[in-house]
């Protein structure tokens, strides 16, 4: 599987997860989100996506400022102000299925030293590769199209290899 989602991202790797929750939670913390430090995040997200980040990150000491993702200018100012660990958006959102502009958010949270994070379950790597378009990480619940029947809870993180090999350790202590 994770093989396969590589080859498919192409990416230097991927790493599955227990759910897609677990996955993105996973890569959260890969990209630097930690007690001290900032996450961007675009306002428009999955329900448990948001409050992860609403309820659980504050609560552990890290910051979180939402944005509308499709306003660049608010987004530069949040990414200038911030100095965040990452910028975490989906490709396309769940409900409201906005689409984002992967390649200018690239270069936008590169610019200011902050990693991109896409929630890419929406899209699937059929439509859409990140990696490809400058984001670090491509976040996946499986669960959802990949897994194609509804009968999987599964997440998976596809990125480079040096990242996955961290992502490795934090599967082993997260599960």
């Amino acid at each position: 599987f994770e093989e396969a989602l590589a080859i498919l991202e192409g990416a230097g790797d991927a790493v599955a997860f227990g759910s897609g929750m677990a996955a993105l939670h996973a890569a959260l913390l890969g990209a630097g989100a930690r007690a001290g430090r900032t996450v961007v995040a675009a306002a428009d997200l999955y329900g448990a996506t948001y409050a992860l980040l609403e309820r659980l990150f504050p609560a552990l000491g890290m910051g979180v400022r939402f944005v509308d993702i499709a306003d660049h200018g608010q987004v530069a100012r949040a990414l200038a102000e911030e100095s965040p660990a990452a910028l975490l958006c989906e490709a396309i959102s769940n409900p409201l299925m906005k689409v984002a502009d992967v390649p200018a958010l690239g270069e936008m949270a590169h610019a200011a030293g902050a990693l991109l994070l896409v929630d890419s379950t929406f899209a699937t790597p059929y439509l859409l590769r990140p990696l490809e378009q400058g984001a670090d990480y491509a976040i996946h619940s499986a669960t959802k199209y990949l897994g194609g029947h509804g009968d999987v809870m599964a997440g998976v993180v596809a990125c480079s290899a040096e990242r996955a090999r961290d992502l490795r350790e934090r599967q082993k202590l997260l599960g």
